[in-house]
């Protein structure tokens, strides 16, 4: 999803966090097409229920976006969600995995 609709779908009175949770349906839906099949349902492991995710997730996210996220604030944020909340904990694996992603070849980040 990009800003746009972002922008239109809380102009239209959707909050950020709601534009936010269905950005993030919107990549859970099409997970198994696009291969982020973390956070949808597999093989009986349930996928993310993206009304447990809150504006912390959705500053992170927008961090990663914008490139902004440091692996230090993505450390403190990890430390900072409860090991009972599987959505959550689900989502920040999630952008974990796009971070590695993203600076694969990175050789700092492989070591670290």
């Amino acid at each position: 999803m990009d800003f746009e609709k972002i922008f239109n779908l809380i102009g239209k009175g959707t909050s950020s966090l709601d534009a936010f949770r269905k950005e993030i349906e919107e990549i859970k839906e099409n997970g198994r097409e696009t291969g982020e099949i973390i956070l949808t349902s597999f093989k009986g492991v349930p996928g993310i229920n993206t009304a447990e995710l809150t504006e912390e997730d959705m500053e992170i996210w927008e961090q990663f976006k914008t490139n902004k996220l440091s692996l230090e604030k993505l450390e403190e944020y990890r430390n900072n969600i409860d090991l009972e909340n599987y959505h959550r904990r689900t989502f920040s694996n999630f952008i974990v995995k796009k971070v590695l992603d993203r600076t694969e070849g990175d050789e700092e980040i492989k070591e670290a």
